[in-house]
């Protein structure tokens, strides 16, 4: 219901949501047509969405800029957002979070660590 929402108005913005991108491509892979589940087709499904795998060794989500599979997800978002920072970055964020920081504070110390 909320990607239809965002369909019918465009000017509704997508902050800091980030999509499971195994259950992403199971829901696409719903729309690839029943004979084309072979070899000898390629779907590769880009977006604007932000999405990420669970990983078990630290039990939290990290944001990617891919999934390989049936079909092949890309995120256009991922390839900016995704790749880790340094570490300052993070501490950083957290400092300005405690301080009660503004968004244009945060916009800053990510263009810093761009």
């Amino acid at each position: 219901e909320f990607e239809r929402k965002l369909l019918r108005d465009s000017s509704l913005k997508l902050v800091g949501l980030l999509y499971d991108g195994f259950k992403l491509q199971a829901v696409l892979r719903e729309l690839i047509p029943q004979g084309e589940f072979d070899i000898g087709h390629s779907h590769i499904a880009f977006t604007n969405r932000l999405f990420g795998t669970f990983d078990e060794g630290d039990r939290r989500y990290h944001a990617r800029v891919s999934v390989y599979g049936f079909p092949s997800l890309i995120s256009t978002t991922g390839i900016v957002e995704a790749p880790a920072r340094p570490k300052e970055f993070y501490v950083l964020k957290q400092r300005y979070a405690a301080l009660g920081g503004t968004d244009a504070q945060l916009e800053e110390l990510k263009e810093k660590f761009r």
